[in-house]
């Protein structure tokens, strides 16, 4: 019914089913995680009413399981980013860690990288869901939409310079 790709590996369909309604990925070597996409395979849509909400867990955090966002009919897969926001970036003071992981929850050394953390897909009325998304905090770092957006304006200006001069 799902699948979900880690940047920069093969595709998961190696879902488990862990009780009524509850799925999990494992994701072996998490921290080296950025983005990850969760998806419907196309296969079995969900019944009328009804959704996903997706959530992460890294193992020993105090804090669980973390909302990430939702699946339904209408919106069949979603990308996550995780770096810098649910694990933190590798030159993040780790003490001080991200407004999702309580402080000091993780410490990205060597010793990190055989981490194994765990995809969560829960299925739920969409009116349940639609209560969990209200409450999710907003964007995480303004600063990181703010950089796109200035990377974006740089592509464009590159774009049109290339154009104008025809190389």
């Amino acid at each position: 019914m799902f699948g979900c790709i880690v940047a920069g590996r093969l595709i998961q369909t190696n879902l488990q089913q862990v009780d009524v309604n509850k799925y999990i990925f494992e994701l072996p070597d998490a921290a080296t995680v950025n983005h990850i996409v969760v998806f419907l395979l196309g296969t079995i849509p969900f019944d009328p009413g009804y959704a996903a909400t997706v959530h992460f867990l890294w193992p020993g955090s105090e804090s669980g399981w973390k909302l990430l966002g939702m699946l339904s009919n209408d919106k069949p897969s979603a990308i996550f980013r995780l770096r810098g926001t649910i694990i933190p970036s590798s030159g993040q003071n780790p003490t001080f860690g991200t407004r999702l992981i309580t402080s000091g929850a993780i410490s990205l050394d060597s010793n990190v990288s055989s981490v194994t953390a765990t995809l969560g897909i829960s299925i739920e009325p969409i009116s349940v869901i639609e209560a969990q998304i209200a409450n999710l905090p907003p964007q995480i770092n303004s600063a990181s939409s703010e950089s796109i957006g200035q990377e974006i304006h740089l592509y464009q200006q590159k774009c049109f310079k290339i154009g104008m001069t025809g190389i």
